[in-house]
């Protein structure tokens, strides 16, 4: 800080003292030159444009969190609608299964479901001359092709019967990803619409399987070419599942229906149900 400088004042005039000089009255001078503004001299002029940089900080600042806040609500709203996207699916698929089950009813509840039955040992589209007894699904004592939509008498692969990941089934390599085939869009290639009208409603789509190693075969057939999943009742109401049982009086054939629902912004749902039937 520079320091002040003492002047000599020449006083004049004034009462009771003699006329002369002052020795060495102090003048304090503020101490502006070349070593600037001092914190004690600071003048409105010096401090200009602050209050303007602060604002904009804050402006910045308070941007920012708007942003912020405009960016975690909009993610906010994409993940409740895709939460509400895949609700719909899974609502949706529920009417696959129940399409499916009606139409695997009609058949083993038929009036002549003893022979109806039969038409459960094919695929759909086999001529109804194999089974000339039956007159539901399409066919009318061997006259005309079966028609029950998306049903096999076998899973894609038959190692989805025995649970194999290693060795054979009728001639079949077991690698342990029969289980993914859902995933493969070819499956689904000739799966019907559960709407009934081309998928207008809502793509949902379904497929039958029995759960039986082998087509055009019936489950009294037994291994080796054929194996079903099956459940056997027993006495007081219990009963046990296994691999085939031909001759069990008592015993229901496993079939598998898939679903699958597809949405909105790529929102897919998979959905698998058993059924049985008396054999």
């Amino acid at each position: 800080m520079k320091t002040g400088r003492f002047n000599r004042h020449r006083i004049t005039g004034m009462a009771g003292m003699p006329e002369g000089v002052l020795p060495y009255a102090p003048t304090i001078r503020s101490s502006v030159g070349a070593y600037g503004n001092t914190p004690f001299n600071r003048t409105p002029h010096s401090q200009r444009g602050v209050v303007l940089l602060i604002a904009l900080i804050m402006l910045v600042a308070m941007t920012l969190a708007g942003i912020g806040m405009m960016r975690s609500v909009d993610t906010g709203s994409v993940i409740a609608g895709n939460l509400a996207f895949k609700q719909a699916t899974l609502n949706s698929s529920d009417a696959g299964i129940s399409v499916a089950f009606s139409a695997l009813a009609a058949v083993g509840n038929s009036a002549n479901a003893v022979n109806d039955k039969t038409i459960l040992n094919y695929n759909n589209g086999s001529p109804c001359i194999n089974i000339p007894l039956a007159s539901t699904a399409g066919c009318n004592l061997g006259v005309g092709n079966i028609n029950l939509p998306g049903y096999s008498s076998t899973p894609i692969s038959p190692c989805e019967v025995t649970g194999q990941n290693t060795g054979q089934v009728n001639g079949v390599n077991c690698t342990g990803t029969e289980n993914t085939w859902w995933q493969n869009d070819a499956n689904w290639a000739n799966a019907p619409c559960a709407d009934g009208n081309n998928c207008n409603t809502m793509d949902v789509r379904y497929l039958i399987n029995r759960m039986c190693t082998g087509s055009g075969l019936s489950p009294m057939a037994g291994p080796p070419n054929q194996l079903c999943q099956t459940f056997t009742t027993t006495g007081g109401g219990g009963g046990h599942s296994g691999l085939g049982c031909p001759g069990c009086g008592s015993t229901s054939i496993f079939y598998r229906i898939t679903s699958r629902s597809k949405g909105s912004r790529n929102s897919t749902t998979y959905t698998q149900a058993l059924a049985l039937v008396l054999r």
